[in-house]
Parts: structure tokens; C-alpha cells; sequence
């Protein structure tokens, strides 16, 4: 394996490559890849983002319907409690 040198670049600050890395050791790394394997991981992470994306949405529209259920309710109680207090205080009613 062919160990990288380096010199520092003092106007960049940074570390500059002098040799390139070992293709040897690149090639190993890339063989080991299955490319079957890396296919069906995309192709399952697609549905499983889509499952999700659903979950949320399904989560958030229901949600959504009971806090609309809640304040209409809240909003009829208001509105019947107000009507009761005006005909208590309403002589002859």
C-alpha cells in the first residue's frame, strides 16, 4: 500500500496530496460492492419514504379533522351557552 506525504500549503492553510491513494485498495473496496444489493436498497428506501410521507399525512389530516371537530363543537357550546345567558338576564322570558 502506498502511504499518501503531504506538505502544507501556507496560503490555503490546508493539507496538500503529493501521491495519489493506492488504486489497489480503491478496487478491493469497490468489489465488495453488490450491485443487486445496492438496487434493491434503493428500490425499497423509495417505498419506504413513500410509507411515511403517507403516515404523516394520514397523521396530520386526522389531526387536523378533530381539531376542526373540537373548535366547531367548542364554537355551537359557545354559541348556545351565550343565547342562555341573554334570555336569563331578558325579564319575562
Amino acid at each position: 500500500m502506498t502511504q499518501a506525504f503531504t506538505d502544507h500549503d501556507p496560503i490555503t492553510g490546508t493539507a496538500r496530496l503529493r501521491t495519489l491513494p493506492d488504486l489497489d485498495v480503491i478496487e478491493a473496496e469497490a468489489r465488495q460492492v453488490r450491485p443487486a444489493r445496492t438496487v434493491a436498497t434503493a428500490f425499497t428506501a423509495a417505498f419506504w419514504a413513500l410509507g411515511w410521507l403517507a403516515g404523516i399525512l394520514i397523521l396530520g389530516l386526522a389531526w387536523a379533522a378533530v381539531a376542526v371537530r373540537r373548535g366547531y363543537r367548542d364554537a355551537l357550546r359557545g354559541a348556545a351557552g351565550a343565547s342562555d345567558a341573554a334570555s336569563a338576564r331578558t325579564p319575562g322570558a
